[in-house]
């Protein structure tokens, strides 16, 4: 029986086929030395051994909440978890990643000192699935800026439309829970832009958004991909429409630019991906990438390329606008080649430091 019931910070973690990383999450949450948290771990229909890991800390530690329910995503398993908490706020860690031992204190600390509804920290983004390469976050925003709603749109709600302002990921924040509660938000269906998602109809209407200038959270970066996501593109063109219509609802015309780059950046992923793992299958590459072409979406990206001087001297844009398959699949071969030489180094330095 718990008996922890007023814990001022809920983590919420959601769980599905990590028990290789699941411990080390968990333990580095125990260690906090902010101690009046609660930690719902939320196993989404996981297959592997989460669920055993799980039990065995939560024999140890009363502040442990276990929720296990049937697979649904990770969008609903964090909803899950926001629904069970107890806490007047709320932080997400994702299972595969873990915290520095201060993050809890240094964001408390800050929402208690700008009563923020959104508190921002930094993170460290992991190269290799030890932990032996690690690189800061790149944005450069001034600890302990305090942002009003109406700063914070004009000046860093375009980070939602593909530039790089602040980390869009709904980990390395703490949500006032009383502020979250208040918003009807809705379920984007994703399976990739979840974080998004969630945050572009979360942020604009925080009275106070809060960033510190602490790199607190250990984020796996890729690596554990080992197939083709044929739903990366998917879930981009939703993600591409929500935005149109953001850019409309808080009237940002301005913005329309950055959502066709960042388009374009998925379209050369999506090609790459092709080649990593579909190269000995021709007839699929080409009856995806012309099911693509078919799509309403890349036609206003065609059209809206061809006028921006971001890429006057981008031959895969160009050969986005003729349609020309061949000439993308060569010029992501090259990109993909350099890339696994990088990714077998990284393995292969990782591997003598381990």
């Amino acid at each position: 029986m718990k008996n922890f019931n007023n814990p001022r910070i809920s983590v919420i973690v959601p769980i599905y086929n990590t028990e290789k990383y699941l411990a080390k999450c968990i333990k580095s949450i125990l260690n906090q030395t902010y101690k009046n948290f609660e930690l719902l771990l939320i196993i989404d229909g996981s297959p592997d051994m989460s669920l055993e890991i799980c039990e065995k800390f939560e024999e140890k530690d009363n502040r442990i909440i276990i929720i296990n329910k049937a697979n649904e995503g990770l969008e609903k398993t964090r909803r899950v978890g926001i629904l069970h908490s107890k806490g007047e706020y709320i932080t997400h860690v994702d299972s595969d990643d873990w915290l520095h031992k201060t993050a809890l204190e240094k964001m408390i600390i800050a929402a208690d000192s700008s009563k923020a509804d959104i508190v921002i920290a930094k993170y460290f983004r992991v190269m290799d699935r030890y932990g032996v390469f690690q690189k800061a976050s790149p944005y450069n925003i001034p600890n302990d800026l305090i942002l009003d709603s109406q700063s914070f749109i004009r000046d860093y709600f375009i980070g939602f439309f593909g530039v790089n302002r602040f980390s869009i990921s709904m980990w390395a924040k703490l949500y006032k829970k009383s502020f979250i509660d208040k918003i009807e938000i809705t379920i984007g269906g994703f399976d990739l832009g979840e974080d998004l998602n969630y945050n572009i109809q979360v942020f604009p209407k925080a009275n106070i958004i809060h960033f510190i200038d602490s790199p607190i959270y250990f984020y796996r970066f890729g690596g554990m991909t080992t197939k083709l996501n044929e739903k990366i593109i998917e879930s981009a063109l939703s993600m591409f429409n929500l935005k149109k219509k953001m850019i409309v609802e808080y009237n940002k015309p301005e913005y329309n630019k950055w959502i066709i780059i960042e388009m374009v950046n998925y379209i050369k992923s999506f090609v790459k991906m092709m080649i990593e793992y579909k190269r000995n299958d021709p007839v699929f590459i080409n009856t995806s990438l012309n099911e693509l072409f078919s799509r309403p979406e890349i036609y206003d990206v065609i059209e809206y390329s061809r006028n921006l001087e971001n890429f006057k001297n981008d031959n895969f844009v160009k050969a986005l606008q003729r349609q020309d398959i061949d000439t993308m699949l060569e010029i992501q071969a090259v990109v993909y080649k350099k890339e696994k030489f990088r990714k077998s180094l990284i393995r292969t330095v990782s591997n003598c430091l381990k």
